[in-house]
């Protein structure tokens, strides 16, 4: 009786034991299962539900043959799933290599473009392309992490140079182009009188002649200047001619232009049509004519200046030329004529 007490007693502990390494084997195996999709997308949730089959087929096992298959079969999903994790870290660690490759190949082309940092960019690139080979993954990482700072130091040092650049460059361009303004008002004005030129005046009236909108021309001509020039010297001619383009331009309407012609004639272009635009110019003989103080060898003089002026208004199909030539005419009509 006490033999046979103790032999079911042994076999009851046995059953327990056996129940408890199951258990354990079983949670094990479902701890796998649950490690496995902490490691990356590779391991979608498959092997998580397959080593939990796996545990709760051991915690069902009921013979040794039922324990050693599930063993056996838990072996076989811990060898798949290592291999996939090492496929996906494979690959990884392909594609990282390929965009360094990449980047060496960027780098190199952005430093094509500064001269100054074509010796840094070069050892850099050097360097991604060493980094590329390289199979262990903390090496790996280490290294890049130290190139990308390089990189990052390298790319804003040509940031601040090609800042600095931009600056001087627009510095350069506001220069040229306050000399290109410079130069173009003096190829548009008269370099005495500081109006417009006969060249600036001929493209104006041309350009109106184009847009076929009526517009008049006037010339005035300074009767008698080469008796000034004889009397008092050129230097009181220039200053005469100076202060009559002085008065002509305040006599003006807005939006007339007006030019030395050559000489002392003088040529005004008025937006306005009809006889309200040539009786305006008429009246300019009497608003900038008469007497003028000058400095002449002997000090300051004055002249009586008289003006001769003709009028033209632009009609469909007359040319510029025909214009200016019927203005012309018309002067010279007024210079006959008596005071």
């Amino acid at each position: 009786m006490i033999s046979l007490k103790r032999h079911m007693e042994t076999e009851h502990t046995s059953a327990v034991l056996l129940r408890a390494l199951k258990d354990v084997y079983a949670s094990t195996l479902a701890a796998v299962g649950a490690g496995t999709t902490r490691v990356g997308p590779a391991t979608d949730g498959g092997f998580q539900r397959q080593f939990a089959t796996l545990g709760r087929q051991m915690a069902a096992a009921d013979t040794p043959a039922d324990i050693a298959a599930t063993g056996a079969g838990a072996r076989e999903a811990l060898e798949q799933w290592a291999d996939s994790v090492e496929d996906d870290l494979r690959r990884k660690t392909s594609d990282v290599k390929e965009l360094l490759v990449t980047l060496a190949h960027t780098a190199a082309s952005v430093a094509a473009s500064d001269a100054e940092h074509v010796l840094r960019f070069d050892a850099l690139t050097t360097r991604l392309r060493r980094i590329a080979t390289l199979d262990d993954v903390r090496d790996l990482r280490s290294a890049v992490l130290d190139s990308a700072s390089e990189l990052c130091a390298s790319v804003e040092e040509m940031s601040k140079s090609t800042r600095a650049a931009v600056t001087a460059m627009q510095a350069e361009l506001t220069v040229y182009q306050a000399s290109l303004e410079a130069a173009e008002r003096l190829a548009a004005h008269d370099p005495l009188t500081g109006l417009l030129n006969r060249r600036k005046i001929e493209l104006l009236i041309e350009r109106r002649v184009q847009a076929g909108e009526p517009f008049t021309i006037g010339l005035i001509d300074l009767d008698d200047f080469k008796s000034t020039n004889d009397r008092f010297g050129h230097a009181a001619g220039d200053d005469l001619l100076r202060q009559f383009s002085v008065d002509l331009k305040a006599n003006l309407r807005p939006g007339d232009a007006v030019g030395r012609w050559g000489g002392d004639e003088f040529i005004i272009v008025s937006g306005c049509a009809g006889a309200d635009a040539c009786d305006h110019i008429q009246r300019i003989r009497q608003w900038v004519g008469g007497r003028y103080t000058l400095v002449g060898p002997h000090g300051a003089v004055k002249v009586d200046l008289h003006l001769s002026v003709g009028a033209a208004e632009w009609r469909p199909g007359v040319t510029a030329a025909a214009l200016v030539n019927e203005a012309d005419q018309s002067m010279y009509a007024a210079k006959r004529r008596p005071r």
